[in-house]
């Protein structure tokens, strides 16, 4: 074959090269046939394919096609949201108009229910003190409450004042002047 008729010349060649410390060992075919064989397997198994494995060739080429059509995806969705950013501001312009025009707060919020629509709703329940009872009372007619609010998480604890260590400054402050 013409595989092994290459290889046998290329192990020639490197005999005819003077190599002294495997001379000496009497090992200088025997290692220089070897070596040729593995550099050449290696060789051969980098650019073909055999039934048990893929080259190595293909697997780098498909590993640089992926991470190149990664960057690919990832340019084209910056450059999406950054178009998005710019075509929505034009859009925040002509809202803003809207609202400028609006001459009640009624037709305000109409704007507002066709610009904005439904929001993500959160809802607090909190027990009120009001002036009157009335149901039929809109929530812009009252009057604005502040409530507190503490997350829901198990590691949260409210701050502690420091007033137990103003009182101990305080009585050092009177031992040095003297007895009490």
């Amino acid at each position: 074959m013409i595989e092994e008729q290459l290889l046998e010349k290329v192990v020639q060649s490197e005999l005819d090269i003077p190599h002294a410390v495997l001379e000496q060992d009497g090992l200088l075919e025997p290692n220089i046939r070897k070596n040729v064989q593995g550099k050449w397997i290696s060789l051969k198994n980098w650019f073909v394919n055999t039934p048990e494995y893929e080259c190595e060739s293909r697997k780098v080429l498909k590993i640089t096609n992926d991470i190149i059509r990664s960057i690919i995806q990832n340019a084209a969705l910056i450059v999406q949201i950054q178009n998005w950013g710019i075509s929505r501001k034009d859009d925040y312009h002509k809202f803003l108009k809207l609202f400028l025009g609006c001459s009640n707060m009624q037709e305000a919020h109409k704007v507002a229910a066709h610009v904005f629509g439904i929001q993500q709703v959160e809802h607090y329940s909190a027990i009120e003190q009001t002036d009157s009872d009335s149901v039929n009372q809109s929530a812009y007619e009252k009057e604005p409450m502040m409530y507190l609010l503490k997350p829901r998480v198990q590691t949260y604890r409210e701050k502690k004042s420091p007033s137990g260590i103003q009182r101990q400054i305080g009585r050092k402050a009177d031992t040095k002047n003297g007895p009490i």
